[in-house]
């Protein structure tokens, strides 16, 4: 049946209701004592003393059933499927012919009691016998009507009402090893509206096998499933209260594993009507035998861990009603620089965003799994290769005091600070003036939606020559749709806008010999507003520091070689308002739930110091071409290490 994995993570059957209409139960045996509710429970036996509460089992089946069902777990000889669940016992089939009751008018008040109890399943581990004690097949009935004469209008119109009500009625296909199921677990064949409410069951062995004794899905093959039903160790009834255990064969233990199994659906899924439950365990079942569904095992094997797994394609709900507005979670992403990654996947981290399967269930998933980092070396090796190639210089046209710098495809044309950097595959422009010893810029980047990046940058910059020493201040804003500093968000995530403004303070010193060291510091912060799980961004703070040495005429003339070491946006801190989808509405009776309850969370986000960057580039002529080598390292990164060669000549 494969359960263990679904107890794993908590599946038990805590707050669903199964009622047992059987020979009654061991009320005080150890593993059923306190899953018993016995305000709901009563016999129809003829009690002495009209003490309809003496539910307890003068047979034994019942016990086995129950404990099947929802015995407790507590390291006392087995425990059942839905051990956490509440069991209400209506003692109604009698032992071998003793304590007789009238079947059918019990049977009618057991469901309506069933369903006035709020129950999510009723189990029926028993069948109609004929005069020679064979089961009473649904073969031998040609017709509805033919059907419902011998249940009888109590009967069906209690049946009708557990369709209405939600109930899901579980039959036994009988023991005689027929090739039809008894009339009870095929009712379904001539009443295909009760189909979504009942299930029937047949039992296999542990090697998957067809038991030999129990009858099989026949004519109801669509509305049945098979389960384990041969040597099963389970609670028997002991008037002596020894708490004893034995085993017990048959479709009787078969159809218990399958109500315990609707237990812990309905108690993991409360969003998950009981018409959803049984078509889900239907559709998840191990197919066995023929190819499909089957005449012998129906659906197949029950199999709860398979029923309780995601199935499907895995949404996100962005809005409080269901299916409003779904995206796929394949569809949504968060990817990240290394930086901005550690940081996303640090906050997130114990933040928890509900996901819906094919049929709408809700399950639990941590909001970091959404982070993707992993682009970094990759942009590392694009800026290096786009240096040795030339392609990371502008075209230029120079006046007497100005220069117009452009390029349609990179941005080759903006200054080297961090937030140009977003843009380097946009199209850029610059235009500098010289002012006598101050040189004033003014650059700007646009990328469209069809570019890696879309939105733009500008900036204003102004450097004043001391003589021997530069000083350079620049300030500017950036605006991207769908991403906030290069983090590219997608899907449920996607439809935000975001604005970073930055400052940056830096300066250059000539020391000789065509040497010259430098130092940039930048500090930035970004907004954003979004309309899907990400709502507000707000005090994301960045900062940026960049130092480097620059010489030419090393090696020969011409030549030059340039060293920086920097922590590029670096996160100081801010904080993030989501609006998160955490639980969907219970359902009620027969009717589905659209409610989605979304939760707004603040989230702080957390002070991540950026990767040390080492980069080394060096150029010069070599005949008609230029040679170029570039670097780029960072140490406390595993496998970021980035070379780069090359020589152009151009024409």
């Amino acid at each position: 049946m494969n359960a263990a994995a679904r107890y794993a993570d908590g599946g038990t059957g805590l707050g669903s209701l199964i009622a047992v209409f059987d020979s009654g139960a061991d009320v005080n045996h150890v593993d059923l004592a306190a899953n018993i509710d016995d305000s709901l429970s009563h016999t129809y036996y003829e009690a002495p003393n009209n003490d309809i509460s003496d539910v307890f089992d003068d047979s034994g089946h019942g016990t086995y059933m129950a404990h099947i069902i929802a015995g407790a777990k507590n390291d006392v000889g087995s425990h059942g499927v839905a051990f956490d669940a509440d069991l209400m016992i209506l003692q109604g089939i009698a032992h071998q012919g003793k304590r007789r009751v009238q079947l059918h008018g019990s049977l009618a008040h057991a469901t309506r009691s069933a369903i006035s109890a709020g129950a999510q399943a009723i189990n029926h581990s028993w069948i109609f016998f004929d005069e020679e004690k064979r089961t009473r097949t649904i073969d031998r009935y040609s017709s509805r009507s033919h059907l419902e004469g011998f249940f009888g209008s109590d009967v069906m119109d209690a049946f009708d009402t557990a369709v209405e009500n939600d109930l899901v009625m579980v039959f036994a296909t009988g023991n005689d090893g027929l090739a039809q199921p008894s009339n009870t677990a095929g009712m379904a064949v001539l009443f295909p509206e009760m189909g979504n409410h009942v299930l029937g069951v047949t039992a296999i062995d542990r090697n998957d096998q067809i038991a030999s004794s129990a009858n099989r899905c026949g004519d109801a093959r669509n509305f049945c499933l098979a389960a384990p039903g041969v040597g099963i160790y389970a609670a028997h009834a002991d008037e002596q209260r020894n708490g004893i255990f034995s085993g017990t064969s048959g479709t009787s233990p078969a159809a218990a594993h399958v109500s315990g199994a609707v237990g812990v659906m309905a108690s993991n899924f409360p969003e998950l009507t009981g018409a959803e439950i049984t078509t889900i365990l239907r559709d998840t079942a191990r197919d066995l035998g023929a190819a499909g569904v089957d005449s012998v095992y129906g659906h197949g094997a029950l199999d709860l861990e398979n029923a309780v797994m995601p199935q499907g394609e895995i949404t996100l709900q962005t809005t409080s009603t269901l299916g409003e507005r779904e995206i796929a979670a394949s569809d949504s992403h968060v990817s990240a620089p290394g930086v901005m990654a550690a940081a996303l996947s640090q906050s997130f981290g114990d933040t928890s965003v509900m996901v819906t399967d094919g049929y709408d269930r809700g399950y639990t998933a941590s909001l970091g799994a959404f982070v993707g980092s992993g682009f970094d070396s990759a942009r590392s090796l694009d800026r290096m290769d786009a240096f040795v190639q030339g392609h990371d210089s502008a075209s230029q046209i120079r006046g007497n005091d100005t220069t117009l710098a452009f390029s349609m495809s990179s941005g080759a044309a903006l200054p080297d600070d961090p937030y140009a950097g977003l843009f380097e595959t946009a199209g850029s422009v610059s235009m500098a003036a010289d002012l006598g010893a101050t040189r004033v810029t003014v650059a700007s980047a646009f990328a469209g939606r069809d570019s890696a990046m879309d939105g733009y940058y500008a900036s204003l910059g102004a450097a004043h020559d001391f003589g021997g020493v530069m000083l350079e201040t620049r300030f500017g804003l950036t605006r991207e749709r769908d991403s906030f500093l290069g983090t590219q968000v997608s899907g449920a995530f996607g439809g935000i806008d975001s604005q970073t403004t930055f400052a940056s303070l830096g300066g250059q010193i000539d020391i000789g010999a065509g040497a010259a060291l430098s130092a940039t510091a930048t500090l930035g912060e970004t907004s954003f507003d979004g309309s899907n799980l990400l709502r507000k961004g707000s005090g994301i703070g960045t900062q940026s520091i960049r130092l480097g040495y620059e010489a030419r005429d090393i090696i020969a003339a011409y030549d030059s070689f340039a060293f920086a070491a920097s922590r590029e946006m670096s996160l100081t801190g801010g904080e993030m308002t989501v609006a998160l989808p955490t639980a969907l509405g219970a359902a009620e009776g027969s009717t589905r739930s659209s409610d989605v309850t979304v939760e707004t969370q603040s989230i702080a986000m957390e002070q991540v110091s950026a990767p040390l960057d080492l980069e080394m580039r060096y150029t010069r002529q070599v005949g008609l071409g230029r040679f170029a080598l570039g670097a780029n390292w960072r140490p406390d990164v595993s496998g970021h290490e980035v070379v780069s060669v090359g020589y152009t000549v151009r024409f």
